[in-house]
């Protein structure tokens, strides 16, 4: 008979994503939702125009996404601990030059390092895998918790980084806050980290041998899991579906997100509470990301990615009848809500499709073309409304976008196993 051992209070994998949840949080500060919040006392003061800001974080962006490959390959393979540590170190030095800027160039330059690193190794394919592997059964609430840091991080930065500078505070200074606070991260990264739970002679979800025992009322993560490499995931329709929609997604959140206070004060609306708008944006999408999460471990994960692709679609619609501060901030949650949420929802599908042993690979390698979308979104929109001199065509042009992924992940089925590979999860 199999002993059954006690289970500590907390599982530990909720340690490591709580650190990686912290360092997301703070690297929220080189998020395009932050960067749009700042986007207005920068080039007041500086002189630069909007699109300047947009090219830097298209390119930042771009640069972040390039990377992902070799960060998801590192991160199946040697964890989350070193890599983190080092980009926190990164990452500050990154918010310091750009408590120091003076000139385009230099924006240019420090956001990409400090976006570049952020989306590599603090918020992107790292935390995504290390919540892959320590969790199984709970996998959706897990992914959905990491995904919460980004969205939530922008909500808060960018509202407090709003207030200090409303309250007379330079904006410099709020760079050198954020710096202080990734090297604070540093010590914590080092010490808590681990790169899956059979280093520590655990099991995914905190799961014992006696689980699997005759009797059991669920099936533990001890249990094989399909497995697929990067070769054999290409091979497959669903893949390519499933990256369409981060790509259509991201080019319309990144659109949206950048220019959304922008957008509201051209429409009238004051400087705060279109900052709030944007703020209550990116805190519907860290709820959504928990919420769609909890709902994949009941439901089908596909059909709750098309459902929420598709009501991002004709949100998106309604951006252009918002003519009041209280239809902003309920347009604005609204499309946080499907949009922030969809990524999360993507990524889960990635897991339960494809399996842990390679998912940092599979997800690095669909991250740069999801990113293409997130960096090509701000520029475009900022070339659209110097070009006419409105939004709407942005607007419009991402609802069809959302529309067509929508119709896309519908198609995105669970691939079949191949023989060997049925054999092997037997």
């Amino acid at each position: 008979m199999t002993e059954r051992k006690a289970r500590p209070r907390i599982y530990y994998g909720w340690h490591v994503l709580s650190v990686l949840t912290a360092a997301s949080f703070v690297g929220a500060g080189s998020s395009q939702v932050f960067f749009g919040a700042m986007l207005l006392p920068i080039t007041d003061d500086l002189g630069w125009s909007r699109s300047a800001i947009a090219g830097a974080v298209t390119a930042g962006t771009f640069v972040g996404g390039l990377s992902q490959p070799v960060t998801g390959a590192l991160a199946d393979r040697y964890g989350t601990r070193v890599m983190t540590s080092f980009a926190l170190v990164v990452l500050a030095l990154a918010f310091f030059g750009m408590a120091s800027m003076n000139q385009v160039w230099h924006l240019f330059v420090t956001y990409i390092v400090g976006r570049g690193i952020t989306m590599a190794a603090i918020s992107g394919v790292v935390p995504r895998t290390a919540a892959v592997n320590w969790f199984r059964r709970m996998r959706g609430r897990a992914m959905g918790f990491v995904n919460t840091a980004p969205a939530l991080g922008s909500a808060v930065l960018a509202l407090t980084g709003r207030g200090f500078v409303g309250a007379g505070t330079d904006w410099r200074t709020v760079f050198v806050v954020f710096g202080i606070a990734a090297l604070a991260m540093v010590p914590l990264a080092a010490v808590v980290l681990r790169r899956r739970p059979e280093d520590m002679d655990l099991l995914p979800d905190g799961d014992t041998p006696a689980d699997d025992e005759p009797g059991s009322a669920q099936r533990s993560a001890a249990a094989p899991e399909a497995s697929w490499s990067l070769a054999e995931a290409r091979r497959t329709p669903a893949l390519w579906f499933i990256t369409f929609g981060l790509f259509t997604g991201a080019a319309s959140t990144g659109a949206v997100g950048f220019h959304m206070v922008a957008y509201f004060t051209d429409r009238g609306i004051t400087d705060s509470i279109s900052v709030v708008a944007l703020s209550a944006f990116a805190f519907s999408g860290a709820i959504s990301s928990v919420a769609w999460g909890f709902l994949t471990e009941r439901f089908s994960e596909r059909l709750l990615a098309v459902g929420a692709v598709a009501m991002g679609a004709l949100v998106t619609l309604a951006f252009t009848g918002v003519t009041t501060g209280a239809a902003a901030i309920a347009v604005a949650m609204l499309y946080g809500f499907a949009l922030r949420g969809e990524g999360s929802l993507l990524n889960i599908i990635l897991a339960q499709y494809y399996g842990r042993e390679s998912f940092g690979t599979i997800a690095g390698f669909v991250s740069p073309i999801q990113m293409v979308g997130l960096s090509i979104g701000p520029a475009a929109a900022a070339l659209a409304f110097e070009a006419t001199g409105s939004y709407n065509i942005v607007f419009v042009s991402s609802s069809a976008l959302l529309a067509s992924a929508a119709l896309g992940l519908w198609l995105a089925r669970r691939p079949a196993l191949s023989a060997i590979e049925q054999a092997a999860t037997v």
